[in-house]
């Protein structure tokens, strides 16, 4: 045993070398000590050649080492694999295709939760043999802190089931902390790639989750979410979709998850970009979102808790069809909005104190901005162009939106030239001090 050790330990120091590279990481991807002493689970049995059963392997090799290395080879897990809190390194280059509805990666719920846990350049194939609301990692009632989860590989083939790559959830008694999910690719998920809630006391309202929606929040029990550099991929038509379910964001975050920055990923082609239901001191920037619905879905509720969200320097695009809001806010608040170039129709309604500055706005749409039912809403020094030729105003108030929203300073191109700015019914905002242009910028 103590010669493969020892073998293992050279082979995981040349495949990181060689490794890490290739990952297009950031500067903290140097192996540590734990990733070198890392025992292979072909130590204690697994095949990796994706017919044979390789969980027991895992799972002994989960029980008894602090690092674990899964070379190359594909490995079939037929039943959820729990991650001890003895466990600190999971690494490699090898797939592990999980077909357990209960997920691939949990937790015990009696057990002491994560403490520190790095997992690290794993494609995980997860294909459950019937619809899971869990996920290929699924921490779930216990304490998860000091979590990385980066280089990793998440991928759905065109048959899978419904299924999310990663879900980590939060409630009473059980805390979420230092979570950094850092340079993953994420293919095809069929239901959430990254979904992060905290539980409520609800039991009626969702089947889903035994006691969500997050409802009473509590903004300390998940907290310190970096999401970094991840690449999202979608081709909607390449899987099935459980009874037309459109659940099917890159990132959602549910619940007061306190203190997010979800910076530098790039999301093409997810029903959803970023949905946020509930956070708070959430920032979001230099991100690049192109989706089938909206970039950004925000809903903050009526808790006192949430809201304080800052949206800068992204590039937000979603298919440009009526019904289809590129940015989409329901009861949110106190959110900047500023040096984004924003593609598509954004839609504000029951949303206060919104500063929404310094943007480029482009539509082909009807109209750029539709303030509903809002209040205190300033839109000021943009650059808005609207180039449909039958566009009915670039900005438009609509319900009971009255005069502390304002709309001043703007630059503004409609190929249509009238109807440029305009109130329905009901509605007052204030239209001042803007540009009408003759050609586009």
């Amino acid at each position: 045993m103590k010669h493969l050790k020892q073998l293992y330990k050279l082979l995981l120091l040349t495949s990181l070398i060689l490794f890490l590279p290739a990952c297009g990481g950031g500067g903290n991807d140097d192996p540590t000590e734990e990733d070198i002493n890392a025992v292979s689970v072909k130590t204690y049995g697994a095949i990796g050649d994706s017919t044979t059963d390789d969980t027991q392997a895992f799972i002994n090799a989960f029980a008894n080492e602090t690092s674990v290395l899964i070379p190359e080879g594909n490995y079939l897990i037929t039943s959820a694999l729990t991650v001890p809190s003895t466990l600190h390194i999971i690494t490699g280059s090898g797939t592990i295709k999980g077909t357990s509805p209960n997920g691939v990666l949990i937790l015990d719920s009696q057990g002491t939760g994560i403490k520190h846990l790095k997992i690290n350049g794993i494609t995980f194939q997860y294909q459950p043999t019937t619809d899971s609301k869990f996920g290929a990692i699924y921490f779930n009632d216990s304490d998860v802190k000091n979590l990385t989860i980066q280089n990793c590989h998440f991928i759905s083939q065109s048959n899978a089931k419904w299924g999310n790559a990663i879900a980590l959830v939060g409630k009473k008694k059980h805390k979420i902390d230092n979570i950094q999910i850092i340079n993953n690719t994420f293919t095809n998920i069929t239901r959430a790639a990254i979904e992060i809630l905290v539980r409520g006391n609800d039991t009626k309202k969702s089947g889903e989750f035994p006691e969500w929606p997050a409802v009473n929040f509590d903004s300390t029990i998940v907290t310190n979410l970096s999401i970094d550099g991840n690449t999202f991929i979608h081709n909607r038509n390449t899987y099935r979709m459980p009874n037309n379910e459109i659940f099917n964001p890159a990132i959602s975050l549910s619940g007061a998850v306190n203190g997010t920055h979800i910076k530098n990923n790039n999301i093409n082609g997810y029903y959803w970009g970023i949905e946020l239901d509930g956070s708070v001191n959430t920032k979001i920037t230099d991100n690049k979102i192109t989706t089938k619905h909206s970039a950004l879905s925000i809903t903050h509720g009526a808790d006192p808790k949430v809201g304080k969200t800052i949206i800068e320097r992204n590039t937000l695009s979603a298919s440009e069809v009526e019904g289809t809001n590129v940015i989409n806010t329901h009861s949110a608040r106190n959110i900047s909005i500023r040096k984004n170039t924003i593609t598509g129709l954004m839609y504000l309604w029951e949303t206060n104190n919104f500063k929404i500055e310094d943007n480029k706005f482009y539509s082909k749409q009807y109209t750029n901005i539709v303030i509903k039912d809002s209040k205190k809403c300033i839109i000021t020094k943009n650059y808005i162009e609207n180039t449909n030729t039958a566009s009915n105003g670039s900005i438009r108030g609509r319900g009971h939106s009255d005069s502390s929203n304002r709309v001043t300073h703007n630059k503004i191109y409609l190929k249509k030239q009238n109807g440029v700015i305009t109130n329905d019914t009901g509605a007052s905002v204030v239209f001042e001090n803007n540009e009408l242009l003759i050609t586009p910028q």
